[in-house]
């Protein structure tokens, strides 16, 4: 008799990021500590066939998601803010970015903690896209 494929199971926090519930992507996204001296680094890219971590590997597609991961040693990691080389899954166009998840977040506890009071009167200074520069790195 035949044995059934075995079904992988989603992790739950990587499925809450795939149907945009997650309250707080970056608890997962971005480089975390994996033990043993490893980091995990996971990225999230809808559009994306393939992801590779500039200079370093290719990323693993967590089966089942548009999430990426990929385990290393600490110290091959040597930019915080790492490159992101993904490849297009329709026109197999090539992009080469700055991870997004390499950032920290940009508003305050403080900008936080008084919009969700209600009480935030200058939220329009701190919501919606805004060109600004980060550690030398302009976006």
């Amino acid at each position: 008799m035949p044995t059934a494929a075995k079904k992988q199971t989603v992790p739950e926090i990587i499925q809450r990021i795939q149907n945009g519930e997650s309250h707080d992507p970056f608890e997962v996204l971005g480089v975390h500590a994996a033990g043993d001296g490893q980091q995990q680094l996971t990225v999230f890219l809808p559009p994306a066939e393939q992801v590779e971590v500039c200079d370093i590997g290719m990323m693993e597609r967590v089966a089942g998601t548009d999430c990426f991961r990929l385990s290393i040693d600490a110290e091959q990691l040597k930019d915080p803010h790492y490159r992101l080389r993904w490849t297009q899954k329709k026109t197999q166009h090539v992009y080469e970015v700055t991870s997004p998840y390499s950032f920290s977040a940009q508003i305050s506890d403080f900008d936080l903690h008084l919009f969700q009071e209600g009480r935030h009167y200058h939220a329009w200074k701190f919501l919606g896209a805004r060109y600004t520069e980060i550690d030398g790195i302009a976006g």
